[in-house]
């Protein structure tokens, strides 16, 4: 008998744009999954609250989202959530599987770099238990660098004034340069900013755990089979506004949308979007939802939700930016 969990999303949550990067790598592995992308731009940044605020923060975000979408899984695409609250998530949701981020400082070790560069929040720095064993065991290759205002920068600024990100790493990072090997990416919005990172630095290898996330949830799925394994070759861009949905051909390619998208998004807060296409081609696929009601028309569908809704054009705009850089973005 067909488990009907299968039908349901996957649940992303992250405080802005850098969660898209390991949706992205995510849906290249998992492509008939139907997911559901939260970018909590109402709490963000988390790296600079307290560990009760951004436990109290996520913890809402997620009793919220679980009760409205019944998801299958969360993953906290977000180190800093990780760090400070999934241990308390898989108290209280016992049949959700829960994946989180981890700094990829394991794969960085076992590289050949003989001294790596760690990039965190603060928070990450002092809660999360596997970067708390590396500074203790590992402390001769390893140093530390806390960007603080580096997650905010991306989301405010990452395509309408670049120059500003790149002014803060240079203050922040050139002091590294030619010191450093490796360098770990231990915040998802990092890998967006990664050519400047390695610009700045040099000859650098990256590290960032995106694909661990999306192995990991690929794994826990597959072992509770939950893993979808159909998919409907459509390429209709939906529109629903109200009850009165119509359909529009667009092609193959997401950009063909292009202003008329983010115009109709911006004029009617109730309009959502769906775009459907091959699991061979794994274009990306969203949906913006400000209201309520929210329904699947097929399988891998992404749904992209802004807690800040005076920001949800912002997030549509970035996600467009990003989608054109996903091959950068993702391990092949």
């Amino acid at each position: 008998m067909r488990n009907l969990a299968v039908d349901k999303p996957n649940l992303f949550i992250d405080s802005g744009l850098g969660g898209l990067t390991t949706l992205f790598q995510t849906q290249a592995l998992l492509p008939n999954e139907d997911f559901i992308y939260c970018a909590d731009f109402k709490n963000s940044p988390y790296g600079n609250k307290t560990l009760k605020q951004i436990q109290n923060i996520v913890l809402h975000t997620l009793k919220h989202y679980y009760a409205k979408f019944k998801p299958k899984s969360v993953v906290f695409a977000c180190n800093t959530a990780t760090a400070t609250t999934i241990q308390e998530v898989r108290k209280r949701y016992p049949s959700l599987v829960v994946v989180g981020a981890e700094p990829a400082i394991k794969p960085a070790i076992k590289s050949d770099a003989k001294k790596i560069l760690v990039l965190c929040t603060k928070i990450t720095l002092n809660q999360s238990n596997l970067v708390k064993l590396f500074r203790i065991h590992k402390k001769d290759i390893l140093d530390f660098c806390v960007l603080p205002e580096l997650a905010t920068l991306i989301d405010n600024n990452y395509s309408s004034n670049p120059q500003l990100i790149h002014k803060y790493l240079v203050e922040k990072l050139a002091t590294y340069k030619g010191k450093v090997e490796g360098v770990v990416l231990g915040c998802t919005h990092y890998i967006i900013v990664g050519e400047n990172i390695k610009h700045i630095l040099g000859n650098v290898k990256l590290f960032d755990g995106n694909m661990g996330i999306a192995n990991r949830l690929k794994q826990c799925l597959d072992m509770l089979d939950l893993l979808k394994d159909s998919y409907q070759n459509d390429q209709t861009f939906y529109t629903q506004v109200g009850k009165n949905m119509k359909s529009e051909k667009v092609g193959k390619n997401l950009n063909s949308v292009g202003d008329k998208f983010l115009q109709k998004a911006e004029q009617n807060d109730q309009t959502f979007y769906t775009q459907k296409s091959p699991a061979e081609k794994r274009n990306s696929i969203f949906l913006t939802d400000v209201g309520e009601n929210v329904k699947y028309e097929s399988v891998g569908q992404v749904k992209l939700i802004s807690t800040d809704q005076y920001k949800q054009s912002l997030l549509l705009q970035n996600y467009q930016h990003l989608l054109e850089r996903r091959k950068e973005l993702c391990v092949v």
